[in-house]
């Protein structure tokens, strides 16, 4: 017993040694006039984190900060000998209420400081699909198609081959059945090699939502929904980090182009889904 007891008391006291000893050496640092200074310079550098904006149930991301890695820019400066600017580090500094903790909420588009758009296609068949393709690749377009889970097992091997789009699960024959719905995704990340983060609808849909929260998935409901006369529907209506959808079918095949064209002209920068909502 006294063995353990005389164990336990080594134990603490090195434990209390090692803290009391780290304790010491950050108190000096703080005194050290480099460290001072390295702190003077901390308006200059910092940016504040932007919160999601969040409006009843919808969400839009937020904004990473800036601020100086104390630890490593004084690391750095100590070691050159002397106070250097150009040895400053920053690390980046989260939001308080970030998107990344909101699986409950709607996704109705990017951050809107962003000149970003975002293009998302509802493919539930296959006509018009190589023209598209041809069109995207061709004007160098990133997108996001959401595939419908018995299109995914007919047309398997064409998915296969569509590598850089994403691809992400719409539905299950129009169903969100929960069980159903794991399958076809674990099918697709299979196909895929990444892993499915959203799900997809185009009015509030409660049973969507809860699913898709419980599966740890974002559920994106597009800025603007274009089937018919798309260009119309951009020209009138586009604005900073809008998440665009199209359908799949003739009209988009016909005008896809020209929309491109259009959005870049008016400058703005066509991303990856995943990019627009980034923080």
């Amino acid at each position: 017993m006294k063995t353990f007891f005389y164990q336990l008391f080594v134990i603490l006291l090195s434990i209390f040694s090692f803290y009391y000893t780290n304790q010491v050496v950050q108190f000096l640092k703080e005194q050290d006039v480099l460290m001072k200074e390295i702190k003077a310079t901390e308006s200059k550098y910092a940016i504040e984190a932007v919160n999601a904006k969040i409006e009843e149930n919808t969400i839009r991301p937020g904004k990473k900060g800036k601020t100086i890695d104390y630890e490593k820019t004084y690391y750095y400066m100590k070691n050159y000998g002397t106070y250097n600017e150009s040895l400053t580090v920053l690390k980046d500094t989260v939001p308080t209420i970030s998107i990344m903790d909101h699986y409950d909420k709607y996704v109705v588009g990017g951050n809107t400081t962003h000149k970003w758009i975002s293009f998302v296609f509802v493919l539930r068949k296959d006509s018009h699909l190589d023209s598209i393709i041809h069109i995207l690749t061709k004007k160098n377009v990133e997108a996001t198609f959401f595939v419908d889970g018995v299109y995914l097992e007919k047309y398997a091997s064409l998915i296969q081959k569509m590598d850089p789009y994403e691809f992400e699960l719409l539905s299950y024959q129009g169903e969100y059945k929960e069980a159903i719905f794991k399958t076809s995704i674990s099918y697709l990340e299979s196909l895929t090699n990444h892993s499915v983060k959203y799900c997809y609808v185009e009015e509030e849909n409660s049973k969507v939502l809860d699913l898709c929260m419980k599966l740890k998935l974002y559920t994106i409901k597009p800025t603007l929904i274009l089937k018919n006369d798309i260009y119309q529907g951009v020209r009138d209506q586009i604005r900073n980090s809008s998440i665009i959808s199209f359908e799949v079918n003739s009209q988009v095949e016909r005008e896809l182009s020209i929309v491109i064209d259009y959005i870049q002209e008016k400058g703005y920068e066509i991303v990856s889904l995943d990019h627009l909502l980034s923080e």
